[in-house]
């Protein structure tokens, strides 16, 4: 996978927080005051409070690891199965249905992307020392990287737990379009 796959896995995951229109086409506009207090803002701000707290997080790394881990497998899962989904006979509402089940995709392929972040960065934040011992000065800089970590690590953690329900919502959703052509 190179980078430009990965710019389009974000570009069409924030694509599916804009607009559309009665037919189902995408409106240009901005995102709303909802999603961007609820995807962003909140995030920000939940991380930022535990940061400046210092939120003690050594003792729970193994544990989220493993759990995004988890979450990311089950993730690779979903996408195939909405993928057998989209192969199904089309149901009567077929412009509503594909647009759910692209966004689904895009928000799977984000969220999965995601998890790889963050236990990326939750190793990189476990493996910074509390004090290097040989530079006792170097004390004070250490512990200000370390709380940036964690300030990241943080937030790339809620956002993938909103992410996670973002995509439970929408393959209710999916589902519920699904049911009423029963």
């Amino acid at each position: 996978m190179n980078l430009k796959s990965l710019r389009l896995i974000v570009k069409k995951h924030l694509e599916t927080f804009l607009p559309v229109d009665k037919n189902f086409n995408r409106i240009d506009g901005s995102f709303s005051k909802q999603d961007t207090f609820t995807y962003l803002i909140l995030p920000l701000t939940i991380s930022s409070v535990l940061t400046y707290k210092n939120f003690d997080l050594d003792k729970q790394v193994g544990n989220l690891i493993s759990i995004i881990s988890i979450f990311g497998g089950f993730l690779f899962n979903l996408m195939a199965i909405i993928y057998n989904y989209l192969d199904r006979p089309s149901s009567s509402q077929v412009r509503e249905r594909r647009l759910y089940a692209n966004e689904i995709n895009a928000n799977i392929s984000f969220g999965a992307l995601l998890s790889i972040v963050c236990v990326l960065l939750l190793i990189i934040y476990n493996s910074i020392p509390e004090k290097i011992l040989v530079f006792e000065n170097l004390t004070y800089p250490i512990f200000h990287i370390k709380q940036f970590f964690l300030g990241i690590t943080s937030f790339c953690l809620l956002h993938f737990l909103l992410t996670l329900l973002m995509i439970l919502g929408r393959v209710f959703i999916l589902l519920q379009i699904e049911m009423r052509d029963k």
